[in-house]
């Protein structure tokens, strides 16, 4: 009888301390479906208590409060376990959202969250816009962006890949901002945003790649340098200036892709030059803030391409690794060549010793090209008469370099004409090529009835050869 008495007190004992030993907390069942009412799998729920909620039409964007639980959806469901209280639910997948408060008391509970894009209405002036953070999804691997307005710091506005940014205001006019794709500019977790900006009627306004920090509004007014492209791993940029043994041929470069040998530095992209048949002519691969034209070479090692590309940004895009370039294009300078001409008699075959006949000599220069404005222009010594300029020599022996700004004339077709008061007119027409010397005589007959001209002793050669010149 004893024992059974010490049997029954070591079962109420036991039940005593099972009872001090409850677990205090509740099942929550939460299901998460999109707006199709589908089940969501893999979507990622939250669980706040002490929360609070943004004022915006994306609330659940801007929750805040403590983290009480986690957990992810199986077919579209999650259990969690927490104390009873007053709770707000998120639940996340790629680029859904979506949350609901409630209640949390002893017993059986059920949380449903429907799932949806973020609605982009109300961002408002770009001028009060930045860019808060510039990331890419850990679960699906696409990239997106963060932005907030000074006028309203509770509503944070989030985009993906693709999206489109409506409801938006610059310098006054509505405006759509698409989110293109986000890059990365190292192989580290360094990212940047390509942005364009749209007006009212759907025309393409600009394009910039955008950082975390940056204002929406100063970066759409900033002046981009004139040149600025931007290109994608595959494209071909054209229009092209060859030079050396490509001089007067068209080329093209093919962006092919950037990458990083080693881990954690910066991109370099690598390019082709190719010919006007496409075939290949050199392959480099440079970092930002190189050019071009200064590292492509022909099969000789001398420089093969003219237009300068100076590359601005290297970046690749992590959701497709396809590479993404920004260059400048800078064209390069007129390409020159001298001209060095020579009056001579023509019966005399002597060149015209302008001072000791007393004559004023006039050279008049034309260009086909009409370049001739920007050559002559500032010179004080020319004058312009139609579409030629002109000027006066006297008192020396006309032997002369053409180079009116000091510097030699650009490449093209070219007609000098002398007249004096002796002479009859005559002229000299000719191709200077880039880097050429063209030493060329003009033949001038003296008037009936002129006196003096052909002075000076000197016998003028026929072979005057065009000689290569290096051009600065």
């Amino acid at each position: 009888m004893r024992g059974m008495i010490l049997v029954a007190i070591a079962l109420l004992a036991a039940l005593m301390i099972s009872g001090c030993a409850q677990d205090p907390t509740v099942r929550v069942d939460v299901s998460v479906y999109d707006d199709q009412g589908r089940p969501v799998e893999g979507a990622y729920v939250k669980a706040y208590s002490n929360y609070s909620l943004g004022t915006g039409i994306e609330k659940w964007l801007s929750l805040d409060g403590t983290l009480t639980s986690t957990g992810t959806t199986k077919d579209g469901r999650v259990s969690l376990q927490i104390l009873p209280g007053n709770y707000a639910f998120s639940a996340t997948k790629d680029e859904l959202y979506g949350g609901e408060e409630k209640l949390i008391i002893a017993g059986n509970n059920y949380v449903y969250i429907t799932l949806s894009k973020p609605k982009t209405v109300g961002l408002g002036k770009l001028e009060s816009v930045t860019v808060r953070t510039v990331a890419v999804s850990a679960t699906s691997g696409i990239g997106y962006i963060e932005l907030v307005s000074s006028d309203n710091p509770n509503n944070i506005f989030t985009y993906f890949e693709g999206d489109s940014v409506d409801g938006a205001y610059f310098q006054g006019s509505p405006v759509t901002i698409k989110v293109i794709q986000v890059i990365a500019t190292s192989s580290t977790s360094n990212y940047g945003v390509v942005l364009e900006l749209y007006d009212n009627s759907a025309n393409l306004l600009d394009s910039r790649t955008a950082n975390a920090g940056d204002n929406l509004g100063d970066l759409f007014t900033s002046s981009k340098p004139v040149g600025w492209e931007s290109y994608s791993g595959g494209d071909t940029i054209t229009g092209l200036l060859g030079t050396g043994k490509y001089l007067g041929t068209t080329l093209t470069v093919v962006f092919i892709q950037a990458s990083a040998s080693i881990s954690g530095t910066p991109y370099k992209a690598e390019f082709k030059l190719k010919d006007e048949e496409g075939n290949l002519v050199d392959t480099q691969a440079v970092g930002t803030g190189e050019n071009l034209a200064d590292v492509f070479k022909d099969s000789e090692g001398n420089q093969a391409l003219a237009t300068g590309i100076q590359v601005d940004l290297i970046g690749v895009s992590p959701s497709t690794n396809i590479g993404y370039i920004e260059i400048t294009r800078l064209e390069p300078k007129p390409k020159t060549g001298e001209v060095r001409l020579s009056l001579v008699d023509n019966a005399t075959e002597k060149l015209i010793d302008v001072s000791s006949d007393a004559l004023t000599m006039v050279l008049t220069v034309c260009n086909v090209e009409k370049t001739a404005d920007s050559v002559f222009e500032n010179s004080r010594t020319w004058s312009k008469v139609g579409e030629c300029w002109t000027t006066a020599n006297s008192n020396e022996l006309l032997r002369v370099n053409i180079n009116p700004m000091g510097s030699p004339l650009p490449i093209g077709d070219w007609n000098f004409t002398f007249y004096g008061e002796n002479y009859l007119s005559n002229a000299a027409v000719f191709t200077l090529n880039e880097g050429q010397l063209v030493d060329q005589n003009v033949m001038l007959k003296k008037k009936a009835g002129a006196k003096g001209g052909g002075g000076g002793g000197r016998t003028y050669s026929t072979a005057n050869p065009l000689e290569a010149l290096q051009v600065s």
